[in-house]
């Protein structure tokens, strides 16, 4: 999951991307209910709205590919589809580089 989420938070600036560590975590891991890992949790305007719990959205196995996780967001709201006019990179490919993953299992979409 880790790995198709840091490739996704770049692309979409418009979302922010945080990784939560839940052994580092005991209150979130109880506050959001947090019972099977991964548990990504989509929140809209700082309110949990949705979250993906193990790999059951995503054919219920460990090997399934970015473009799928993203189809998964976008159909939930969380991320906007890319319009043509957004594969000009040019002046975002500096902010790109400068754009990480912050440590959280909770993603929060600005875009509303």
């Amino acid at each position: 999951m880790d790995k198709h989420l840091k490739a996704l938070a770049p692309v979409y600036l418009g979302t922010k991307f945080v990784k939560l560590d839940a052994e580092n975590a005991p209150f979130f891991v109880a506050k959001l209910a947090i019972k099977t890992l991964p548990c990504v949790i989509l929140f809209k305007k700082g309110i949990a709205v949705d979250r993906l719990v193990g790999f059951d959205d995503l054919g219920s196995k460990d090997d399934f590919s970015t473009r799928a996780l993203e189809n998964v967001l976008k159909r939930k709201g969380i991320i906007e589809e890319k319009k043509k006019d957004d594969d000009d990179e040019d002046d975002e490919t500096d902010m790109s580089k400068d754009r990480r993953v912050r440590s959280s299992t909770a993603y929060d979409s600005d875009s509303d």
